[in-house]
């Protein structure tokens, strides 16, 4: 279907169920300006988006910048918050072994010692390019001495885990016994460096400790494993440092042709084959005598994960280029934003709340995302093998 017929019948239908809606509405004792509506496809609309963009444009507010966004691999574009709602997954998790390499702590508390991270996403594992700590957080380095039969780590194996994490982490690993060899308060960490697990099949960088004020204990490791194309706390405190962000998911939600390793998979596939390298890892560093690397342990949970409303399947976080309207800066929009909403009338008046918090917490404006009827063509939904919102009968 050519693109201009496809946008022409979006718009019928669209256009179908706003009239639906306003009678459904009238019905219901609902008042409202029914003749002289609001919707964001008419084209009085459309213009006055584009003329508002065009002011941006000209005092600098406007500028094109990589973030991550949501994004849903079926429909193949980013999606805005009120676009998605919550249902329960059962994800793998995994604890993986990153072994250090450059230990600045005291007395080298860290020598042949491992930091370990817990993810509820494998598939991240290919992009992580740094670990955060707690520096307020106490950590230990424990020694493995008894291990179940099923357990993955060998006897011996040192592990720098957050103390109050210890026990839940040895019950996963099944880990028997253990000795704590140091213990140390987060900021000592400063200036420690991994090495990436994969490192010998196309992850041949570093892997450095950073501070991160969003690290707890309340589950994992208490280290978090940092992959800045796939999380906004990654992308930032990666961004701090001058670490790169690598583009490795595709807009399909396939690794891009240049991953090693996993190129062409898709990353919701990707768990088996992430914890099938890491275990190749494992024994790879172990028949070197090196520290201990690769995976720790796996088992599964189940969790309310993101999806996306129009085709109810899982989203994820993916860095790509965007346009960006600046909040803050000299142009100090969001200040002006919050401004301009004390003179309106709410109704009901508790409707304020949500869009002033939205416009107090969130970053730079996706445009993309936060100005459909302008700038998301959404022709791609042609090839979506989901329910979208056009339908020929």
């Amino acid at each position: 279907m050519p693109v201009l017929q496809f946008r022409a019948e979006c718009r019928d239908y669209a256009r179908r169920w706003l009239d639906t809606q306003a009678e459904e509405f009238k019905r219901l004792g609902v008042q409202g300006e029914w003749k002289n509506r609001y919707a964001t496809m008419d084209f009085s609309s459309e213009s006055a988006i584009v003329a508002e963009i065009g002011k941006f444009l000209l005092n600098g507010g406007l500028y094109r910048g990589l973030r991550p966004v949501m994004w849903s691999p079926v429909e193949k574009t980013a999606l805005a918050e009120a676009e998605i709602e919550y249902h329960d997954i059962t994800s793998t998790t995994i604890h993986v072994a990153f072994p250090i390499e450059a230990d600045p702590t005291p007395g080298q508390a860290l020598q042949g010692a491992s930091a370990v991270i817990w993810t509820t996403t494998p598939w991240t594992i290919p992009a992580n390019r740094a670990i955060a700590y707690g520096p307020e957080i106490a950590y230990a380095v424990i020694r493995a001495d008894l291990l179940e039969e099923s357990s993955l780590v060998a006897p011996g194996s040192r592990f720098l885990i957050a103390e109050e994490r210890l026990v839940d982490f040895c019950a996963q690993a099944g880990i028997q016994e253990y000795h704590t060899l140091y213990t140390l308060p987060g900021e000592a960490l400063e200036g420690t460096i991994c090495a990436h697990p994969l490192r010998g099949c196309g992850y041949e960088f570093d892997v450095p400790m950073l501070p991160g004020d969003f690290v707890t204990t309340d589950a994992g490791t208490g280290l978090v494993h940092m992959a800045p194309a796939h999380g906004q706390d990654d992308f930032l405190l990666t961004r701090q440092y001058g670490i790169e962000v690598s583009e490795l998911v595709q807009d399909d939600g396939t690794y891009a042709p240049w991953v090693p390793h996993f190129a062409g998979i898709h990353v919701f596939k990707a768990a088996d084959p992430v914890c099938a390298a890491l275990t190749e890892a494992t024994q790879r560093w172990a028949a070197n005598g090196d520290a201990a690397a690769g995976l720790v342990a796996r088992s599964s949970i189940v969790h309310s994960y993101p999806h996306s409303w129009r085709s109810r399947k899982p989203i994820i976080f993916r860095a790509t280029p965007q346009w960006f309207i600046r909040m803050d800066g000299d142009q100090a929009l969001r200040r002006k934003a919050l401004d301009a909403l004390a003179d309106v009338t709410f109704v009901p008046e508790a409707a304020r709340n949500r869009l002033t918090s939205m416009i107090e917490q969130r970053p730079d404006w996706c445009i993309s995302v936060s100005v459909p009827g302008a700038y998301r063509l959404r022709s791609s939904l042609r090839r979506a093998p989901v329910k979208c919102c056009v339908t020929r009968r």
